[in-house]
C-alpha cells in the first residue's frame, strides 16, 4: 500500500458546528445572560448561607439559632434552586436559538 495515494478521511464536523454559532455572535444571547444570572444567584446563596451560619454561631441558646436557620437556610435553598433552573434553562434557550436559526436558513 502506498501511503501517499491513500487519504485519511476524518469526520466532517461542519453540520454539528452549524448548530452552535460563534462565540462572538452569541455574546448577548439569552442563554449567556441566564447563566450569568444563575451564577449571581449562587453567589448570593453562598453569602446568605455564610451570614446565616455567622448569625447562628453567635447564639449559644438553641431556640435563638432556629430563626436564623429557618429564614436564611430556606432563602439560600430557594436561591440555589432558582439558579439551577436558570442554568438548565440557559442551555435549553441556546438549543432553541440554534434550531430557530437553522429553521430560518
Amino acid at each position: 500500500m502506498n501511503d501517499t495515494t491513500q487519504q485519511d478521511e476524518g469526520i466532517d464536523w461542519a453540520g454539528f458546528r452549524a448548530l452552535f454559532p460563534d462565540e462572538d455572535a452569541r455574546r448577548g444571547s439569552r442563554g449567556r445572560l441566564m447563566r450569568l444570572a444563575a451564577l449571581g444567584l449562587w453567589v448570593a446563596a453562598l453569602v446568605i448561607a455564610f451570614l446565616t451560619w455567622n448569625g447562628a454561631a453567635g447564639r449559644a441558646y438553641l431556640p435563638l439559632q432556629l430563626p436564623y436557620f429557618a429564614s436564611g437556610g430556606l432563602t439560600a435553598v430557594i436561591l440555589t434552586l432558582v439558579g439551577c433552573s436558570l442554568f438548565v434553562g440557559s442551555f435549553l434557550a441556546d438549543l432553541v436559538e440554534a434550531f430557530v436559526g437553522r429553521a430560518e436558513e
